[in-house]
């Protein structure tokens, strides 16, 4: 068994072995879970609403080995990094402490099989049951080591096999588009990646590194959309509504081969001040089975220059026949890009009971101000599911070819890797990605160029790194 405290540069260790500090008694505790419980006296039972784990304090006993100097040197280290540990917890500044443990260590910590845990605080204690004098025992400084640590523990990291038409299993940069075109026409345009459950290990959702290159060539990318599914048939979920798959209605389907499918929805007869029915588009049963009443950020591309969706307005409705069953309030977009997410929405805006659920409609309800009259060109809507979710924006240089923007949610750090090195050039919205332990799932991109264009045959690749975590050990 090993035990060690470490910065990645200072260390501190405590083993059963014979030779170096000795550790005499250590188990690692389970955390405590807290809630908070929701009774009535018109209720049976009760419920809760919000609960989590509480970090661990822990004590292990040690005999501290070497001269007396040495001994009281190797404390002083110790309490300097449990110093540190409360420095980096005020500030954010200064490398993190670790505990980090190998129940079968052999005197040696290689990162397999072993298991790492931050350290918030600590202290070292004299053990009155082994004071003698100045706290020797044949020659050993006798401790008791108290720390609070995560409640959690990671193991060591692990890159996954990611999947999708393009590749299966891969591990050399997973290749996606800006678009979902999988058939015999398209090839393999897609935009998402596949993790297999029986990759992700532990007991607790744990957070992923994204290594995101870019491989378009004509335009800088500047705005990444992510998108993470797992409690929505991830495999069985068809998150694309094309705009020429709408019914009839305001648009008309028009030609293009820069879109997605071959082609845009046009709406053209739109009158300044007037609120248009615009069009509808069927969600099958399979799908909102598939969604089962998760939460969703609904994505559309607009082929038309992003200006022109300044002069617009929309709302969102889900229709059963006649009857509106949610609409959303009206909302407008900004002249960022031609990708937008328009609205988060519960699909369907219930949770539905087991088995099929009923077929609906969404409708696009469509408001133009005066002053712009030029072609609204929609190419389609995608569903993101957001049991995780973030959008990545450039804030200085946008990433050009050959570069790779990495997304850590381990660490809670986005930057640029390029030739010239890193640089913080991208910011963060939303949250971060944290992947569910024993369960498929998938993750979903958009892109964007630094101009705001969203070229359908724009292009990336994907790697990904994630520590498991572990309750208990």
């Amino acid at each position: 068994m090993l035990l060690q405290f470490s910065d990645g540069t200072t260390l501190i260790q405590f083993s059963y072995e014979t030779s170096g500090n000795l550790l005499r008694r250590y188990t690692p505790q389970v955390p405590e879970f807290e809630h908070v419980t929701s009774e009535s006296s018109l209720l049976d039972g009760g419920e809760q609403p919000v609960a989590s784990y509480r970090n661990v304090t822990e004590t292990a006993e040690v005999a501290w080995t070497g001269t007396l100097a040495e001994q009281r040197v190797a404390l002083q280290t110790l309490n300097r990094l449990f110093q540190q540990a409360r420095h980096r917890q005020r500030t954010g500044m200064g490398a993190k402490v670790w505990v980090e443990f190998s129940p079968a260590g052999d005197g040696a910590y290689d990162d397999t099989d072993n298991y790492r845990s931050e350290v918030l605080s600590g202290r070292v204690l004299v053990d009155d049951a082994y004071r003698t004098g100045l706290q020797l025992e044949a020659e050993q400084l006798l401790s008791q080591i108290v720390f609070t640590r995560r409640f959690y523990w990671e193991g060591a990291e692990t890159q996954l096999p990611l999947t999708n038409d393009n590749g299966t299993d891969d591990l050399t940069g997973l290749l996606i588009y800006n678009c979902q075109d999988d058939g015999e026409e398209y090839g393999t345009r897609v935009n998402y990646v596949a993790i297999d459950g029986a990759d992700v290990e532990g007991d607790l959702p744990a957070p992923v590194r994204l290594e995101l290159t870019n491989t378009y060539a004509t335009e800088k990318t500047g705005t990444v959309w992510i998108g993470h599914n797992v409690w929505s048939d991830p495999s069985g979920l068809d998150h694309v509504i094309e705009g020429e798959d709408a019914t009839a209605g305001l648009g008309s389907d028009v030609a293009s081969g820069s879109a997605s499918g071959g082609y845009v929805r046009r709406y053209t007869t739109v009158t300044p001040d007037t609120w248009y029915e615009g069009d509808s588009w069927t969600l099958s049963s399979a799908l909102l089975t598939s969604c089962a009443g998760n939460y969703f950020q609904l994505v559309a591309r607009f082929a038309t220059a992003p200006v022109n969706l300044a002069y617009y307005r929309f709302k969102v409705r889900l229709k059963r026949g006649a009857a509106t069953i949610w609409e959303s309030a009206p909302f407008g977009i900004d002249t960022g890009g031609a990708i937008v997410p328009l609205l988060a929405m519960r699909v369907p805006p219930w949770r539905p009971p087991s088995g099929d659920v009923a077929a609906c409609t969404l409708q696009l309800r469509l408001y133009r101000n005066d002053g712009g009259d030029d072609d609204l060109d929609l190419d389609f809507f995608h569903l993101f599911a957001t049991d995780s979710y973030a959008m990545l924006r450039f804030v200085g240089a946008a990433l050009d070819e050959g570069d790779t923007l990495v997304f850590d949610s381990i660490e809670d750090n986005v930057y640029v890797s390029g030739a010239a090195g890193a640089t913080g050039s991208f910011v963060r919205y939303g949250t971060l990605i944290m992947l569910e332990p024993a369960a498929d799932q998938r993750l979903y991109f958009a892109q964007a160029s630094w101009i705001g264009y969203a070229e359908i045959d724009r292009t990336m690749t994907v790697k990904a790194y994630y520590r498991p975590r572990r309750l208990a050990l």
